[in-house]
């Protein structure tokens, strides 16, 4: 197998396991915990591991896959910046949902948490910047959907 070839066996292999990876796992943890681990960090753990990996095949002369490892410390991040990019607009596009609009002299911005059946409404005084917050969950009857924060239902919109 020539180098290139290898590379682009690494490259593969690395795209379909980034994506589940960030798709799958990381994503789904990261909306229900924002501390935790960072993009930048993931990088540069990735970074690490293919060095370890390059220096590991150094060292035990497998001279076979070094070179391919050694291109890979730099292709791989931007490798997981792209597919965490992508990954991270699809999570968006299939859990939320969202938008905003001016009404009398306030800006309006609704958010939707399709899993948990949940919305978060911002409205902002654009003349003062002030902004209020109502949160509560969604709940559908027939053909309406309900926004009901704990002891008020607040807007009522035709499906």
């Amino acid at each position: 197998m020539k180098t290139i070839e290898k590379i682009l066996l690494i490259v593969i292999l690395e795209i379909i396991i980034f994506w589940f990876l960030v798709r799958y796992y990381y994503l789904p943890k990261l909306y229900s915990n924002p501390d935790l681990i960072t993009a930048q960090n993931l990088i540069i753990i990735t970074v690490i591991i293919n060095v370890i990996i390059c220096g590991i095949l150094y060292f035990t002369k497998k001279t076979k896959f070094k070179n391919a490892f050694l291109a890979n410390i730099i292709l791989a991040p931007i490798i997981l910046l792209l597919v965490f990019s992508k990954a991270h607009k699809t999570f968006r596009q299939e859990n939320f949902s969202g938008g905003s609009f001016k009404y009398k002299g306030s800006k309006f911005s609704v958010f939707v948490d399709k899993k948990k059946n949940n919305f978060t409404i911002f409205k902002t005084d654009i003349n003062t910047n002030e902004t209020n917050i109502i949160a509560g969950d969604i709940e559908l009857q027939n053909d309406k959907i309900l926004l009901k924060n704990r002891n008020e239902e607040y807007l009522k919109m035709i499906q």
